[in-house]
C-alpha cells in the first residue's frame, strides 16, 4: 500500500514538472517571439555613370584648394534593398562644421533606437540645388587593367 502510494505521488510530481517545463519553455517562447527585431537597411551601390574629368579648385564644391585638380567624376547612385529605412539625423555646433550624425534603426514594433556613427553629412550647394550629402557612404576605387 505504502509502496503503491509512493508511486502515485512520483508519477503526480514527474507530471507536475513536466507540465511546468512545457509552460515555461513556451513562455519564453513567446517572450523571444515578441521581442522587437531591428529592421535593418541593406544600401548597395549601383555602378558609376555619367563618367567624366573636371579640373576644380573647390573639389567638386565641397572645400578649397590652393591649386586646380583633376577629378574623376561620376554619377553614384545607392539605393535600399533592406526592410528599414535609412535614417541619419546629425548636429553640430555651428554652421561651419560638418554635422555629426547618427543612424535611427527602427524595430518591428515601430519603436527605434538611436545609433552612433562615423559619419558625417554635408551641405553642399555649389551644384544648384541645395541638399545634404552623408560623406563616405560609399567607396570606389580606380584600377588599371594590369
Amino acid at each position: 500500500m505504502f509502496t503503491r502510494k509512493l508511486s502515485r505521488i512520483h508519477a503526480w510530481l514527474g507530471l507536475t514538472l513536466t507540465v511546468l517545463g512545457v509552460v515555461f519553455a513556451s513562455s519564453m517562447l513567446t517572450a523571444h517571439a515578441s521581442s522587437p527585431t531591428p529592421l535593418l537597411p541593406d544600401l548597395v551601390a549601383d555602378p558609376p555613370a555619367g563618367i567624366f574629368l573636371e579640373t576644380s579648385t573647390t573639389e567638386g564644391g565641397l572645400k578649397k584648394t590652393a591649386e586646380p585638380q583633376l577629378l574623376l567624376r561620376f554619377n553614384g547612385y545607392i539605393h535600399n534593398l533592406g526592410p528599414g529605412a535609412v535614417d541619419f539625423r546629425g548636429s553640430r555646433k555651428s554652421t561651419g562644421e560638418a554635422m555629426k550624425a547618427f543612424q535611427r534603426v527602427y524595430n518591428s514594433d515601430g519603436s527605434f533606437k538611436e545609433e552612433p556613427s562615423a559619419a558625417e553629412l554635408l551641405y553642399a550647394s555649389a551644384d544648384g540645388h541645395e541638399h545634404w550629402h552623408l560623406q563616405r557612404a560609399a567607396k570606389y576605387s580606380l584600377w588599371n587593367s594590369a
